[in-house]
């Protein structure tokens, strides 16, 4: 049996983002037919690369690490009338959204799937979709449209449209931090065609309109996170908060040179981050690039040593329409970039050479992961006073695993062990409940 890594997937953007400027930074055309792109999604454990084009087609293009090894096939949902118009996809669920025909998902991925008819919406464009969890309700949908917003029910069997201060507005974006770093509480944010932005704070369904430094005419097109802070992307422009701290919305001062940005890949995380290898030593990382940016004027930038350098080595300038990582594995990632017209290029990225465990050590919670081996996982909790505490271990789709500890403590650091032996490759939430207050932390089985 191999050795098991488990990794803390919060930070390994990171690990990977220290080596890049040591690789060959060169993209490469993938299998995917020169065609127009109009959104992609990975399905990581699986390494698979969802492509929705501008001509109407899915495909599923499967590739492996450390070779240049692909296939891809055409996804055939239901008929070939339908127009797919957005895709989003958080494990184990792909789903699609249609022009006049609702949305179509796809429990595992590929096959099986099933269609969902929203009322009132049967002659309307779905313009974008988040999937939402938590580890105390059901999942759930929030759907965009071009005239406003819907609310899937704890169970998927019905939707409804949200009567709330987004009306009959068009919907541009919705993004949910969870899907990219999970945390306890739901939060949500939609963007719409005249310039609002909008959050959520109650798991969908009430939104109060942000105020934002931005002129009134800029339309928010993405949002990304770094854990700590969001980040929303205009055509020009890169605004943020930090979640933790001052939640002010600010202008990012050093905007890349380009008036037209379509997508973004983050990487910024602070120096706290800490990485241990199988010698058990650990070090602070240091400071890194922050982002990596599409254009339809400059192709691909990134963000290095606070300049924005050109990274079209491969893709000569091509228009860029989405970018997206799959760098959750702890040996090698890959970045997509969808074009205009040409298909999907392709860049694969080696992490820092054989890490054993990677963790986030500024974890407010007091709770760290100090060793690992293929059994057994030690875990720190530091607790301020004698208290009652509940440590449970839960897969990817809600469904507790295992208890890991339920007992009082006494103050002080003390250490627990986690036995994963028994555990499949994927991703887990550790999550604690102590002095009434709840935190969770995210980690990656790979064997």
């Amino acid at each position: 049996m191999k050795k098991a890594s488990v990794l803390a997937i919060v930070v390994l953007l990171i690990v990977c983002q220290l080596s890049i400027s040591a690789q060959d930074f060169t993209w490469k055309k993938t299998e995917i037919p020169s065609v127009g792109i109009n959104a992609m999604e990975v399905i990581e454990f699986h390494c698979i690369l969802i492509v929705l084009t501008t001509n109407n087609k899915i495909y599923a293009l499967n590739y492996q690490y450390n070779n240049n090894y692909e296939s891809f096939i055409e996804l055939h949902p239901d008929s070939f009338l339908i127009e797919y118009t957005t895709l989003n996809y958080i494990e184990p669920f792909l789903i699609l959204g249609t022009k006049n025909n609702g949305i179509y998902v796809s429990p595992n991925g590929v096959v099986n799937w099933t269609r969902h008819i929203i009322d009132g919406l049967e002659n309307a464009e779905i313009t974008s979709i988040s999937f939402c969890y938590d580890l105390t309700d059901s999942n759930f949908a929030v759907v965009g449209t071009k005239k406003g917003l819907y609310r899937s029910s704890e169970i998927w069997s019905y939707y409804t449209k949200l009567d709330n201060e987004l009306g009959e507005q068009e919907i541009i974006a919705i993004f949910n931090p969870a899907k990219i770093h999970f945390n306890q509480f739901i939060k949500i944010f939609v963007s719409t065609r005249d310039s609002g932005v909008y959050e959520s704070n109650d798991k969908g369904y009430t939104y109060n309109k942000i105020n934002y430094p931005f002129s009134k005419s800029e339309i928010i097109r993405t949002f990304t996170t770094n854990y700590d802070t969001i980040y929303a992307v205009s055509d020009s422009n890169i605004y943020f908060y930090d979640v933790f701290g001052d939640t002010t919305w600010k202008k990012f001062e050093n905007k890349p040179p380009s008036n037209e940005i379509t997508s973004i890949i983050c990487y910024n995380y602070d120096s706290s981050i800490v990485f241990q290898s199988k010698g058990n030593s650990t070090q602070s990382l240091p400071d890194i690039d922050k982002f990596m940016v599409g254009t339809n004027d400059k192709g691909i930038l990134n963000l290095k040593d606070k300049i924005w350098e050109d990274k079209n080595d491969g893709i000569n300038d091509k228009k860029i329409t989405s970018l997206i990582s799959d760098l959750n594995f702890f040996i090698t990632g890959n970045i997509f970039a969808g074009t205009e017209s040409d298909g999907v290029y392709r860049i694969q990225l080696k992490l820092l050479p054989d890490p054993f465990i990677v963790f986030e050590d500024n974890n407010s919670s007091g709770l760290t992961i100090i060793n690992s081996n293929d059994r057994l996982v030690k875990l720190k909790l530091n607790l301020i006073s004698d208290d009652y505490v509940n440590l449970e271990l839960y897969d990817l789709q809600g469904n507790k695993v295992k208890d890991i500890y339920r007992n009082y403590l006494s103050s002080g650091e003390q250490q627990l062990d986690l036995d994963i032996s028994d555990l499949q490759s994927g991703i887990y939430f550790i999550k604690l409940q102590v002095n009434g207050k709840t935190s969770v932390k995210k980690m990656m089985v790979a064997r």
